[in-house]
């Protein structure tokens, strides 16, 4: 059947896991309490967990027969396919960049309907960061969720609570979903992409069993592209000043090219001399304080990778043989 979930349906597999579900019955047991809070801000990497668990507490708190996680009935498999009047999901819309202040607007004109079939209304906000919800869109929210109908739960998904404006987030009970274990982040990764168990295993050792690179539309050939930018990123600092040309254009074509960058070269130094080991770690703190700023300075991945990497690479040849990094001068 149809699903309009703003997201791929593998996303759900997580509603399954042990943790995950036992997770969802403590929320549902304080829901028959009526202790359950208003406003949940759920925690997890996008795809492991946060989605599957929003999805699966509003089946719950709308079913006319209050029949808990994975009932099978018709209003339960309509809100898993994004179908169902009472449960709305505000996302940042086709060709749109950010959640625009009229999606909460349009919300916040209807929240005060009771529920059309269901016990209750629900609404999932993804993501909740700012940006891609925009402040003019955060304020209106806030007013709302200062006066949450009682006859309405929202729940808002994030990664990170540190990129969610204050005050929204004091507004949430904040609910961090559990790591998933190495088996689940294989089956999730087989689903998402389209592998076989021993070919996802494979990529997820590549990967490094790095949760924010899962989901990722581009996972797969990012396990075949990290290894060889970790190699050359190593060897720039080592004072290869074409590898650090090569890699700074290979970062250019990946997602949050920096951060992965940082995180190649981290991984990739274990066993080297103290003066790389230092050298690199200082390059990748570069890196992430420069990908924080990147949008504020105009600035691209190629010359970000270039400007955190060049001052090391130029130290490494000046110094003896070319094999010890010296000091960088800025």
């Amino acid at each position: 059947m149809n699903s309009l979930l703003p997201w791929p349906e593998a996303y759900l597999l997580a509603s399954r896991w042990p943790k995950v579900e036992q997770l969802l019955r403590r929320c549902l047991a304080l829901e028959a309490q009526d202790l359950l809070p208003h406003t949940l801000l759920l925690l997890s990497e996008e795809g492991l967990g946060r989605e599957a668990f929003a999805i699966e507490l509003a089946a719950s708190l709308v079913c006319p027969s209050g029949s808990g996680p994975h009932c099978t009935c018709h209003s339960c498999e309509r809100i898993r396919r994004c179908v169902h009047p009472d449960v709305e999901i505000v996302s940042i819309e086709e060709n749109a960049s950010e959640i625009s202040i009229d999606q909460v607007k349009n919300l916040v004109a209807t929240m005060h309907q009771v529920p059309y079939e269901g016990r209750r209304r629900v609404v999932v906000l993804t993501p909740a960061h700012t940006p891609p919800l925009n402040v003019h869109a955060a304020s209106a929210l806030l007013k709302f969720l200062e006066e949450t109908p009682p006859h309405l739960t929202f729940v808002l998904l994030a990664s990170n609570p540190g990129r969610l404006l204050p005050t929204i987030r004091s507004r949430a009970v904040m609910l961090r979903l559990p790591n998933p274990t190495a088996e689940e982040l294989t089956s999730f990764l087989a689903a998402r992409h389209g592998l076989d168990s021993k070919t996802a295993t494979e990529k997820l050792r590549a990967l490094h069993s790095s949760p924010s690179l899962l989901a990722n539309p581009e996972a797969v050939s990012l396990a075949t592209v990290l290894p060889e930018l970790a190699s050359r990123l190593r060897d720039a600092l080592r004072g290869d000043a074409l590898a650090l040309v090569t890699g700074a254009c290979l970062i250019g074509k990946l997602p949050q090219g920096p951060l992965l960058a940082a995180r190649a070269i981290l991984q990739s130094v274990p066993g080297e001399t103290p003066p790389i080991q230092e050298a690199a770690l200082e390059a990748a703190a570069r890196l992430v304080a420069l990908s924080r700023r990147m949008a504020a300075l105009h600035l691209n991945e190629e010359s970000v990778t270039a400007g955190a990497l060049a001052p090391f690479t130029l130290a490494a040849r000046r110094g003896a043989a070319g094999s010890a990094p010296g000091k960088p001068t800025w």
